[in-house]
């Protein structure tokens, strides 16, 4: 064995890289059997000889061989290095002063295995993570002070000089000015107070902070705004649409209201979509400190009781905003739609009309519905009742070519005037809002589809096919949930599982885990198609008050489509649209995690006055430290493994459950159990809940058909609204 051993590592040395199958097939002519080899080659890994690739293939640990990339630490402090481009396995890292949580940073693999993982050495610190800390200041008696991070991976406390004994257990900015080494740890000044303790807004200010979120516009910049609203409504050149009948359809407390709608039926059936958007382009110019300021926010973000808007409010809520019985400009892309769905013809200009009538998703409810509500205008009815129509029909198309129909549970937080949550609730899904989501999309996609086809440079909305390994990944999980796929090949997996599951009680936690397994849609300058939408072309141009994508694919049609320039610029334009893509993705992508942070803190600060209660709770994923379970109202616990201490459980992620050694006892993802609320972590946005160990669990046929009601819910449920309506993103 000893001679094999060191046969097998001697060819890994000599021949990197391989399979354990391609250096068997080499050992073959020596009569060495494949089993033998694997065998051998899995006491080397152990052993810390052989290091094993992700993608199955073997090294030998070189201890001149220097891998950069992320030292990480997790929620139990321990140290990780992921490689970039994770060709590696995780590997352990023994800790070093000089490195901190996000550091990219080069190691080495040096001490053999830890628990059958490898263990490294930090030998340089490439880029540091961290410029800015947040953190709680504690004033010393001395006169000096130190900073606890709220991030909790960063262990260390930092030392601070210049601390008045004013601000004692503020929350605080901290520029690092050293970072630690073997003499001395972290030290830094304090660059912003964000207040104390007792404030009742201070969560939501740290959320500002920590995502870099812009709060005042630059005075420039406010006076450009000022100069907007001041200016005479010019509109030369513009066709007048001031006597057509349309309207907008929000939130009951939206202010930004950037897109209207017309209808008109055809003698010959067609339907005539009239999208029309605030011409934002026209007062937000390139160059200026407004477009400066709107790029670098890139989006506006709806914190649950807090809005950062990407434009001031003079033209977000002023002249940009389609309010009624005023004149305002506008860009409308009208649609000719057959009645298959099919757009036969579209036409693009700029515009200038007046919305007679505002109304909200609750009032569209109710009259499509049936029920009772008064409007001054019979009109608005008609093209009410046409758009349900339309909507029905679009949406039936975008089903038959294959779009995903995710049903994922949103929840609805009202909050009273000091932003502490007071209700909690499923918020409202009717067919007013599929109504105004479908209109938008067709317009985006007729929009994409134009800039495409004319070889214009534009900013497009992409969301690429997942991953196969993910793909056959989730499948395998489901299946080990007892859920039958049906058998398809490629994409339409995806669609047959959702059509698998639909009318199941585990509808929405598949839809989510689905949502987790597929790529994030981004922003690109080529049109690489929209795997969720199965769009073709697509592209974000409807809301140009809240997102700059949108305000850039305005510009494009300004300079190329109609008006000002043609082709002399493309190149320039297309060099730019890049780079802003890459840049918009990111700022959006923030957006999204500060707005989720929002609605984590309100849940757990709602979750607060529950101590102690207990309640039914399912169990939505599996992770090695726990399960994660949802309480109710979409709010989700952990469920540490710790808490069961009737068997040792063995997690299998991959199977969605965790398994008795002694019992055999399984608990799996969709199974119901009851818990208690045992302890809320504001600080980390987190709740924590223990097993009631006298309840028995009980298991939910995940195969079984539910009854579903004939409408997604009445007309009371449509009347909750919260404090702050924020309209739901699309794809």
């Amino acid at each position: 064995m000893r001679a094999l051993r060191h046969r097998v590592a001697q060819m890994v040395r000599e021949h990197p890289n391989e399979t354990a199958a391609s250096i068997a097939a080499l050992l073959r002519a020596e009569g060495i059997k494949e089993r033998e080899v694997r065998r051998v080659l899995t006491m080397l890994v152990s052993s810390g000889e052989v290091l094993a690739l992700s993608d199955g293939k073997y090294v030998v640990y070189d201890q001149q061989t220097h891998w950069t990339g992320t030292v990480t630490v997790d929620g139990r402090g321990a140290w990780t290095f992921v490689e970039e481009g994770k060709m590696l396995p995780p590997i352990a890292v023994r800790r070093r002063a000089q490195v901190m949580h996000g550091d990219v940073a080069e190691v080495v693999v040096r001490f053999g295995t830890q628990r059958g993982v490898p263990v490294g050495d930090v030998v340089r610190i490439v880029k540091r993570a961290h410029e800015r800390v947040m953190g709680t200041v504690h004033v010393h008696w001395t006169g000096g002070a130190t900073v606890r991070p709220d991030d909790r991976r960063i262990a260390d406390a930092i030392a601070i000089t210049d601390a008045p004994q004013t601000i004692d257990r503020h929350r605080v900015v901290v520029h690092i000015t050293s970072y630690p080494d073997d003499a001395r740890g972290l030290c830094g000044r304090i660059v912003d107070v964000i207040g104390a303790p007792e404030d009742g807004d201070i969560e939501t200010r740290v959320i500002v902070h920590k995502y870099g979120l812009q709060e005042p516009f630059s005075e420039r910049a406010c006076r450009e705004a000022d100069a907007c609203v001041a200016q005479e409504l010019d509109v030369a050149g513009r066709i007048d649409l001031r006597t057509k009948t349309i309207c907008t359809i929000d939130g009951a407390d939206a202010k930004d209201l950037d897109d209207a709608i017309s209808i008109d039926v055809l003698p010959n059936g067609h339907v005539v979509l009239g999208v029309h958007i605030a011409d934002v382009a026209h007062f937000v110019r390139p160059g200026t400190a407004l477009d400066r300021e709107a790029y670098a926010r890139g989006t506006s973000v709806y914190l649950v009781d807090h809005v950062v808007p990407m434009l001031p409010h003079a033209l977000s809520q002023g002249v940009c905003s389609l309010l009624p019985d005023v004149d305002r400009l506008t860009v409308t892309i009208e649609m000719e739609i057959h009645p298959s769905g099919a757009v036969v013809r579209y036409a693009v200009y700029p515009s200038v009309i007046r919305s007679v009538a505002r109304l909200t998703y609750d009032e569209v409810f109710a009259i499509v519905s049936g029920h009772s509500h008064h409007l001054e205008r019979q009109e608005v009815y008609t093209t009410l009742h046409a758009l349900r129509a339309l909507a029905e029909t679009l949406r039936e198309k975008r089903m038959r070519r294959g779009a995903l129909d995710l049903d994922i549970p949103e929840v609805m937080i009202a909050v009273d005037a000091q932003g502490s949550p007071i209700a909690l609730s499923p918020r409202p899904r009717t067919i007013a809002h599929a109504m105004i989501e479908e209109a938008m999309l067709c317009a985006n996609e007729t929009v994409a589809r134009m800039l495409h086809t004319a070889l214009i440079p534009c900013v497009y909305r992409v969301h690429e096919q997942p991953d196969g390994e993910k793909r056959e990944a989730f499948v395998a999980l489901v299946e080990a949930l007892g859920i039958r796929v049906r058998s398809e090949k490629g994409e339409r997996v995806w669609h047959s599982l959702l059509a698998s599951v639909r009318g199941m009680p585990c509808e929405a936690i598949v839809s989510r885990m689905m949502l987790r397994s597929m790529k994030q849609a981004r922003y690109d300058d080529s049109a690489l198609g929209h795997f969720g939408l199965a769009a073709e072309h697509y592209a974000h141009c409807t809301s140009p008050i809240r997102r700059y994508p949108d305000l850039l694919v305005h510009r494009v049609l300004r300079q190329a489509h109609w008006g000002a320039r043609v082709h002399d610029d493309v190149a320039h334009m297309r060099g730019f649209l890049h780079t802003a893509a890459h840049h918009c993705t990111e700022r959006e992508r923030n957006a999204v995690q500060a707005e989720r942070e929002s609605i984590a803190l309100k849940k757990a600060q709602w979750m607060m006055a529950r101590l102690g209660q207990q309640c039914d709770a399912v169990i939505v994923s599996v992770a090695q430290f726990g399960l994660f379970v949802d309480v109710g109202d979409t709010v989700e616990a952990l469920l540490r493994l710790s808490a069961f201490d009737d068997d040792y459980y063995h997690v299998m992620e991959h199977q969605g459950c965790i398994r008795g050694e002694r019992t055999g006892k399984t608990l799996r993802i969709g199974d119901r159990i009851r818990v208690v609320i045992e302890r809320v972590r504001i600080a980390e946005r987190a709740i924590d809940v223990g097993l009631v160990k006298t309840h028995r669990m009980r298991r939910t046929p995940l195969g079984k058909k539910r009854k579903r009601p004939l409408a997604r819910q009445t007309s009371k449920q449509a009347t909750r609204v919260p404090t702050r309506t924020k309209r739901r993103r699309t794809l």
